[in-house]
């Protein structure tokens, strides 16, 4: 749109208009609304009634998410708690059975946060009024009359093989949705927003280090530091992802997960503290990795082992003195 002007607020209505002339789409301006940055109200009002929508500001809601505001204040993930009363009442505890109110917590309060919980790390406060919620009205019970708790509510929420009923917890379904960006991110990469997050965080979006994102509060920080939240169930969100490596200009020789069950830094540990550049790209480590008509030189693990001992080799100042034994079961000694 360019800068905060009247003559740039009345070309957008134009454009519009002629969106609306050639597909039959019109823009209903009166359900339109107007947002600045860095302006006073007073412009932002005459602005809004020149062409004809309503001023506001941030935070707002845009498709049911909250704009603008920090998510990791309770106070602005308010609504979704507002939407689980809503859907709840007092009589629905009353004349359901214990089986009606299961089905209803599956189905209903288990999906509720879905579209909220795939974008945003919820507050730890939040989840726990959330299971409150579910915890009361599976009982029976609601906000002003309390039934009693036959079962723990860690225990209901279980999987069935572990002697739960399969309810789910909020926090573990949060985790898994936010999850699925880390996966997204390395499937898409020729997405627009894959291409955003490189261009703002770096070349692997700050997921390998979360503390480069210099915007703690925002949604992308949270979900770079999932890993942090999976890494105390043993569970190493880098090691699930295997990259292909193409022209090797994008993977990372070392910590990124290419070949085998885990990044090189870990599988041959030793070599990588020896290395002089520990975030060198395969293709600086494989000059033939670009060449089409080259074999593939990481074919096996006995290759790649090879590869690693040239290339290190190369890369050690003439004070270290190394002595590497390549063993037939494919083990490195140093």
């Amino acid at each position: 749109m360019g800068e905060w002007s009247l003559t740039n607020a009345k070309n957008l209505s134009r454009i519009l208009t002629c969106f609306h002339l050639a597909s039959g789409l019109k823009v209903n301006f009166n359900k339109s609304k107007l947002l600045g940055v860095g302006v006073t109200n007073t412009e932002l009002i005459s602005l809004a009634s020149t062409i004809g929508c309503q001023p506001s500001q941030f935070p707002c809601t845009y498709l049911g998410l909250p704009i603008g505001a920090s998510i990791s204040r309770c106070a602005n993930c308010s609504h979704l708690i507002e939407r689980f009363h809503k859907r709840l009442s007092k009589w629905k505890s009353k004349i359901l059975s214990i089986g009606g109110r299961l089905t209803l917590t599956k189905s209903v309060l288990g999906s509720l946060g879905v579209y909220y919980f795939s974008t945003f790390k919820a507050p730890k406060t939040i989840i726990q009024k959330l299971e409150s919620i579910r915890r009361i009205f599976f009982w029976g019970g609601s906000p002003d009359e309390k039934k009693i708790a036959w079962v723990s509510w860690e225990k209901v929420i279980s999987p069935l093989n572990q002697g739960g009923i399969g309810i789910g917890s909020l926090k573990v379904s949060n985790h898994s949705l936010l999850a699925k960006w880390w996966w997204r991110f390395h499937a898409e990469e020729s997405a627009l927003w894959v291409k955003i997050i490189r261009s703002i965080h770096g070349i692997h979006g700050g997921l390998a280090d979360p503390l480069s994102i210099k915007c703690k509060s925002g949604p992308w920080y949270q979900i770079a530091r999932l890993n942090d939240e999976f890494i105390r169930y043993d569970i190493n969100l880098h090691s699930l992802f295997m990259k292909k490596i193409g022209n090797g200009e994008t993977t990372r020789f070392w910590t990124d997960t290419w070949l085998g069950g885990g990044p090189l830094s870990v599988t041959f540990s030793r070599l990588f503290q020896l290395e002089s550049n520990q975030n060198c790209l395969v293709s600086d480590r494989s000059p033939v990795a670009s060449v089409p008509h080259y074999s593939d030189p990481f074919s096996t693990v006995t290759n790649t082992i090879n590869l690693i001992t040239i290339n290190l080799i190369s890369s050690l100042s003439p004070n270290d003195l190394l002595c590497i034994h390549t063993l037939i079961s494919g083990h490195v000694c140093i």
